[in-house]
């Protein structure tokens, strides 16, 4: 059933096709735009080359850079922006879809585009397409449950501060950490410190090519450079 909505975020899974839902693809095939998101400091969309398989005619899509920006006023206009671009494209009679990695309601990019749009544009029929996130995708590889019966699960970006986050591991059985980057070094001594590197499920770039999972950090190789898709399940004691 074709969707009457004239803007629609479309998740596209962690990086597998596979794992892009019919629906997601059948509302891309549909669009007339589709916004693709882009790190400023990278030459490709990510969101764009997970979709690359299903030949959708290149002139369909519109890629826009971000950066990674602390400042909450850059960042607020640039998706004001992106959605003046968007805006744009929908009072030209088009239907338009936005790309983006994950689940599109789970600290994504789609959340501030869509804030940004329902401010300029309220009478919109917008609508949200759900998809498979990284946790789920790294769980799933590992055959480890996110969540059983009563326990306690929390899920959040990983924070700068450590002695925080050990008090957040120490009060949940299950804590998922995402975009963990540079705080690695610090992330892993804090793990080490609480003698939980056998409980912890590390993966980056889950479901994209040359992406890699280590079910136990007492083995962990070296690694230079985490990088910004890094994902990481914490068992408690």
């Amino acid at each position: 059933m074709e969707s009457s909505a004239q803007l629609i975020g479309i998740s596209v899974g962690p990086g597998d096709p596979e794992l892009i839902t019919v629906k997601a693809l059948r509302v891309m095939r549909e669009c007339d735009v589709l916004f693709a998101p882009q790190a400023k400091i990278s030459d490709h969309s990510v969101a764009k080359g997970i979709v690359a398989r299903f030949d959708i005619p290149e002139q369909r899509f519109r890629t826009i850079t971000f950066a990674m920006d602390r400042s909450r006023e850059s960042l607020r206009s640039r998706y004001q922006q992106v959605a003046d671009q968007i805006i744009e494209e929908i009072e030209a009679g088009k239907k338009v879809g936005f790309l983006t990695l994950g689940d599109a309601l789970t600290f994504s990019t789609w959340i501030y585009t869509l804030d940004a749009v329902r401010i300029k544009r309220p009478d919109l029929l917008i609508e949200t397409i759900p998809g498979v996130t990284s946790y789920a995708a790294l769980a799933s590889q590992v055959q480890q449950p996110l969540g059983e019966q009563k326990e306690r699960v929390l899920i959040l970006p990983c924070p700068d501060d450590m002695e925080n986050l050990r008090r957040e591991i120490e009060s949940h059985d299950l804590v998922v950490l995402m975009k963990i980057g540079h705080r690695f070094d610090a992330l892993l001594d804090l793990i080490k410190s609480m003698g939980l590197e056998g409980r912890c499920v590390l993966g980056r770039k889950v479901g994209m090519d040359g992406g890699e999972v280590f079910e136990d950090l007492r083995s962990l190789p070296a690694i230079e450079k985490l990088g910004y898709f890094s994902t990481m399940l914490i068992r408690g004691e």
